[in-house]
């Protein structure tokens, strides 16, 4: 179904922002690389972008939006204020909140790593010891908050009041950064067996995708779902991730590679004014009209690609 592919969308985003970033600070705490380096980079490989995207659903809510938007609600989101402890606003810029999930990632976790870098540098297990702690964190976090302050009864809720909150969400990330240690320290171990490890994440893969949303009592769904999603995502890593790409593929997947952080940020905006235009035709649903539908495909990857091109790219190139 719709939801649950954009679900697993965002979960693979989050494990393999986590598997590269955490390349890079394995790679920075070897090498002496500041964190403030590492912040530079980030930062300007992700805010511009954002701000770009904050302000143009700031502009198109005020102007022809059906509701108002307050100047505290724009504050919270150039902070990445407005899901850290609750979803304050699943309405506006709503994709947003996988990217203060992110944000609050960058700032906080190598803050962590560095402080440990001397541990690091001698035994370099000490960075594994940090991933298993902050996982085991966010996984407790979460049980003790469905358990005695807000039990999860239904989908909608676990949507907005777990999935999308950022101090329930690390762990996922964590997942990725594990995948980095073991490509780096135990290679070996990461790639022997990758058709096997690949075979057992698919397995997992299915056996999630067939849970019945439905049916919310007990813990596993607010608590564990989304670390065995994560975790499913990461098997399936070392055999994909092997695979040599040839010839028009091999483009199509570097294009999508090079957009898709603007693919992500734009396709609601794009989605909406569509909506807006043609709302008497269609209702509110670009998707039971399929001409409109390839028309907002094809108008978000050419929008992606200029933004790319003429906005993105210039200030990254200046890293």
């Amino acid at each position: 179904t719709q939801w649950l592919l954009g679900v697993w969308g965002v979960e693979i985003f989050f494990v393999l922002s986590g598997y590269l970033i955490g390349r890079i600070l394995i790679r920075n705490l070897s090498s002496n690389v500041s964190i403030f380096s590492f912040w530079w980079r980030r930062w300007l490989r992700t805010i511009p972008s954002y701000f770009l995207f904050l302000s143009a659903n700031s502009i198109v809510t005020r102007t022809i939006g059906s509701w108002g938007l307050g100047g505290w609600t724009v504050i919270q989101y150039m902070f990445f204020y407005q899901n850290l402890y609750y979803t304050s606003n699943p309405t506006f810029f709503i994709e947003s909140w996988s990217l203060a999930v992110e944000e609050w990632f960058y700032l906080t976790i190598p803050l962590v790593l560095y402080l440990t870098k001397t541990s690091f540098k001698r035994n370099h297990q000490c960075f594994l010891g940090v991933i298993f702690l902050l996982v085991i964190s966010s996984i407790v976090i979460r049980y003790y908050y469905n358990a005695a302050i807000l039990p999860i009864s239904d989908f909608f809720m676990w949507d907005q009041q777990f999935r999308k909150v950022v101090l329930f969400r690390m762990d996922s990330l964590q997942i990725g950064m594990l995948g980095a240690y073991l490509s780096i320290f135990y290679q070996h171990f990461f790639n022997r067996r990758k058709k096997l490890v690949f075979v057992t994440g698919l397995c997992l893969t299915i056996l999630l995708v067939q849970l019945p949303f439905d049916q919310f009592e007990g813990s596993f769904i607010p608590v564990f779902y989304s670390f065995f999603v994560s975790l499913s995502i990461l098997f399936l890593f070392p055999f994909v991730m092997s695979l040599n790409l040839q010839g028009s593929f091999k483009h199509v997947m570097e294009f999508i590679s090079k957009t898709s952080y603007i693919l992500y940020l734009s396709h609601s905006i794009i989605a909406y004014l569509i909506v807006h235009q043609f709302s008497s035709y269609i209702g509110q649903n670009i998707l039971l009209d399929s001409g409109l539908r390839i028309f907002w495909l094809t108008a978000t990857v050419l929008i992606s690609y200029l933004v790319h091109r003429y906005f993105e790219k210039p200030i990254m190139d200046l890293r």
